[in-house]
């Protein structure tokens, strides 16, 4: 391996990013599980969302970063896909499979979510049902992999081309930005869906990775600053429902992604705690749905409604499922298809 390519920075900074994602989005619905069940008016609090727009920045910035050497290889399309796919699939048709099997077995602990088989069928398409936020899936909080696998699927379609990344995806993710802020997404189809505002916030990682990876340097303050605007604007910028979403949360994650690129060489490696929740960060997402539910709804059948109880009861579950699907089942499976997939791409480069 060429010493430049030992050289690229690994951005471990994003790690913590990655880990503060995770932790807001099983906040917000630890307190919605919480107030739901329990009957409890407890404060909502909406900016735990925030954690997706984080991901989405992530995931454009990780897409582009990770798969620069794909550009130059005509099979480039199909390992990145394949990665891709291995990546995602696996662990979340086990989390709807499981949730089916609830379903069928324990529909008392199960919320917001109807069994039928076009709903079956689509969650493991990752095709939405419905255009509401949850979108139909078995999983709600996977409707944000309905927007990963679109923009896999443009990602891979235009490595497969041979065609020009950044105005291509930025022409492409600008018109349905567009049509998000023109229809009122009055229509009753699903399709629609996919016309929201937050799918340009993988072309903000995007250009992150593009403009910000070595081409110019801040100083600590500098970085620190533009962290610190990102943040509050985040956590404290008031939300109106005439304001699309891209702008109330996508660019202030945007800006936070960002510091943390431009200060790679002032930050040290983040805790082991932190790179821990980091790496199970994906399974802790989509199984926090699973399980949080069991801590206020035990609470509530020994007539003991502690808010604060359940609170941090949800997110310790959360966590704690999370990091043992992580362990037991993701992890020996990623390394199984990626070391699978190692060999096959092997083959795909040595092919005349």
């Amino acid at each position: 391996m060429p010493s430049s390519e030992m050289q690229r920075p690994r951005y471990e900074g994003l790690q913590t990013l990655r880990a503060i994602a995770v932790l807001l989005v099983l906040t917000y619905h630890a307190a919605a599980r919480t107030a739901q069940i329990l009957s409890r008016n407890i404060a909502d609090w909406g900016r735990g969302r925030a954690g997706v727009d984080i991901f989405f920045v992530l995931s454009g910035f990780v897409m582009v970063y990770s798969s620069l050497r794909l550009f130059d290889d005509p099979y480039g399309w199909k390992i990145f896909l394949e990665r891709r796919l291995a990546r995602v699939v696996p662990m979340y048709w086990i989390a709807t499979t499981i949730k089916i099997a609830i379903m069928l077995m324990a529909a008392s602990l199960v919320l917001h979510s109807s069994l039928t088989p076009s709903t079956i069928f689509l969650s493991f398409l990752f095709l939405p049902s419905a255009l509401k936020e949850g979108s139909g899936l078995l999983i709600q909080a996977a409707w944000t992999l309905s927007f990963e696998m679109l923009f896999y699927c443009l990602f891979t379609f235009i490595l497969y081309f041979r065609l020009s990344l950044f105005p291509v995806m930025g022409i492409v993710l600008s018109c349905f930005t567009l049509i998000s802020f023109l229809h009122p997404q009055s229509s009753s189809s699903p399709l629609f869906f996919f016309f929201n505002s937050v799918i340009f916030e993988f072309y903000l990682g995007m250009l992150i990775a593009r403009y910000c990876t070595g081409r110019f340097r801040v100083t600590r303050v500098q970085g620190m600053a533009i962290f610190s605007l990102g943040i509050s604007l985040l956590l404290l910028l008031p939300e109106y429902p005439t304001i699309p979403r891209l702008f109330t949360m996508g660019l202030p994650s945007a800006m936070m992604v960002m510091a943390i690129v431009l200060l790679e060489e002032y930050l040290a490696r983040p805790a082991k705690a932190i790179l821990w929740i980091a790496e199970a960060s994906y399974a802790i997402y989509l199984f926090q749905m699973l399980t949080i539910q069991i801590v206020p709804t035990l609470l509530k059948r020994i007539h003991y409604p502690s808010v604060t109880l359940s609170f941090i009861g949800c997110i310790f579950v959360g966590v704690a499922s999370g990091a043992v699907m992580h362990h037991g089942v993701e992890r020996p499976i990623t390394t199984w298809l990626r070391d699978h997939l190692r060999v096959r791409h092997r083959k795909f480069i040595h092919q005349p």
